[in-house]
Order: C-alpha cells, then sequence, then structure tokens
C-alpha cells in the first residue's frame, strides 16, 4: 500500500510494502509465503485493474483483498463475496478496528448472490464480475434438459452450457428462471501452466505478434510448452493479458490469450507467457508441441 496510507494504521499483524503497481519488482516483492490477504490502495481507475492482475499472475486470487479508494458504490456487490474484492473502504474510514472487521466478517459471508430472470440487478452482478475479476458460476436452476450454467475466471467466461449470452456477453435468461451466483477459487496462472507442461519447453524461433491494447509489437518465441512461451519483448509489464500471434510454420498459425508472467534475462531478455486461453487453444498448442518436438529429435531416435 502506499507510505501515506500505511502510516496511518498502527497495527502490528499488517506488513508494509509501499509500492506503485508500475514497479517492475512488484510481482517478486509480493509472490512469498505467508500472505493471508491484502490492503490495496486505488488512487487512480487504472489501479484496481493493474492491482488484480497481479494478483493473477501470481496465483492469489483466493486471498481477501480490502480496496482502499474514494468510489466505494460497489461495497454492496462485495459484501457478500470471501475472496478477491472483498471491501471497499474510503481513506477517512481506514483503521486497524475496520480492517480486523472486514477480515472477521468473512467466514460468515455466503460466497453467493441469487434472483430471478434477467434484470438489471443479474446486469449489474455480471458486470461487477468482469470489473473485479470473479471467478465463479452463474447455474440457471430447475431447468430441463440438462445443466444451464456460465462460468467466469477471473472475469472471463470460460465455460458455458444451455445459457445464451447477448452480443455485450449478459445471460438471456426467462422471466421466470431461478438463478444462483457462486464464487469459486480461481486456478493460479503457475499451477494452470504447470499441468500443461508435461515436457520442458523446447527451443524454437518462431515470429510473433504481441497484441495489446496500446497496439502491436513485433517479437520472437524463442521457446514454447502447451501452456507457456517465452517471448522477446522484455519492455512488457508482469501482469499484462494479451494476444499473442506466433506463425509455427508449417505447423499453423494461431493467436493465442495469455498473461506476462515473469521477466528472464536469458538466453535472451524474454517475458514469459503463461497460456491461459480455453481447450481449442490448449488442444492446438498440445497438436503444435508433439509435431514440433519430433522434429527436434535425431534421425533414428
Amino acid at each position: 500500500m502506499a507510505q501515506s496510507t500505511s502510516d496511518r494504521i498502527a497495527a502490528p499483524w499488517l506488513e508494509r510494502f509501499p509500492h506503485g503497481f508500475d514497479d517492475p519488482d512488484l510481482q517478486e516483492r509480493l509472490q512469498f509465503v505467508g500472505v493471508s490477504a491484502y490492503v490495496m490502495v486505488v488512487e487512480a481507475p487504472t489501479d484496481l485493474g493493474e492491482g488484480l492482475q497481479q494478483l493473477e499472475v501470481m496465483g492469489h486470487g483466493d486471498r481477501p483483498v480490502v480496496v482502499v479508494t474514494a468510489d466505494t458504490r460497489a461495497a454492496r456487490w462485495c459484501a457478500s463475496f470471501k475472496m478477491g474484492v472483498v471491501d471497499l473502504v474510503r481513506p477517512d474510514q481506514l483503521s486497524e478496528s475496520n480492517l480486523k472487521r472486514i477480515f472477521a466478517s468473512l467466514a460468515d459471508r455466503p460466497g453467493r448472490v441469487s434472483g430471478t430472470g434477467t434484470s438489471r440487478y443479474l446486469d449489474e452482478l455480471v458486470e461487477h464480475v468482469r470489473a473485479f475479476r470473479r471467478s465463479g458460476r452463474l447455474e440457471v436452476l430447475d431447468s430441463p434438459g440438462g445443466e444451464h450454467h456460465v462460468a467466469w475466471t477471473w472475469g472471463r467466461v470460460t465455460d458455458l452450457s444451455r445459457v445464451t449470452l447477448d452480443p455485450t456477453g449478459l445471460p438471456v435468461l426467462g422471466a421466470a428462471d431461478r438463478w444462483v451466483y457462486t464464487e469459486v477459487e480461481p486456478p493460479a496462472v503457475a499451477e494452470r501452466a504447470e499441468e500443461l507442461r508435461d515436457a520442458p519447453r523446447l527451443p524454437c524461433d518462431f515470429p510473433a505478434v504481441a497484441v495489446l491494447p496500446t497496439g502491436s509489437r513485433l517479437c520472437r518465441a524463442i521457446n514454447f510448452s502447451p501452456g507457456g512461451m517465452l517471448v522477446t519483448a522484455p519492455e512488457l509489464r508482469v501482469g499484462t493479458q494479451l494476444r499473442l500471434r506466433v506463425d509455427f510454420g508449417p505447423l499453423g498459425r494461431a493467436e493465442l490469450k495469455g498473461v506476462v508472467a515473469h521477466k528472464v534475462d536469458t538466453p535472451r531478455p524474454s517475458v514469459g507467457i503463461d497460456l491461459n486461453g480455453l481447450l481449442a487453444q490448449r488442444q492446438f498448442l498440445e497438436r503444435v508441441y508433439r509435431a514440433f518436438e519430433k522434429t527436434l529429435r535425431p534421425a533414428g531416435a
């Protein structure tokens, strides 16, 4: 948290790490065993998204986060959940007693909200899930013909069954449909990537384009596996979400979704991209990986 805010709280149990979200070493400074919760100071509209990106990269999405901000309108949604952002507190209300009260209340929270039909209430919930990068599952109850659900991971739809989404990504339900949204623990990016790495990353040299909201950057992929890729774009910040267009030569081309997980200096200044797309992306990368692996084997091996 910011030093000026940190100094106001005389809480011996609260470790203080003053930093900005543009600190290139932020992930390394926070990635250690023992962090059970966070207090995040949001001074600009972009701070919340950047801070939650850092937690996603570190796999700390289950950690409760109290956000100190002047805009507390979303507090009514946060009060239902035990993970991620659990409360919004104005700077003038920040105190040790208030923080203890919030953290002590988590065990009694339901971790879910419910309603009926498509309504502004449901629309606002989905908008909140997106903005606060929540992971959870919306189930339509008593629906005939099998299970009806939508699942979000870090605010992104990752599973959909028998539920229609409108062009803006909001669920379309019948007026009498009863639904419940339940939060779930998001998978850690590092763990998710490790599950995909049945073999070490393979050295390669594929031309690539990193596509970001601010523009595109030419780079090269210098090693890869179905779950991750090392890319020569060291200027990218840890936590950056991006799409990566990679030309695998005769094996095909693909546009991959991922997040910058770490930086390395060897064998070349690069960033490690944890690839976090859906099942179709994983299946494609596994086919490319196995085919490319065969090209590296010595003749007769």
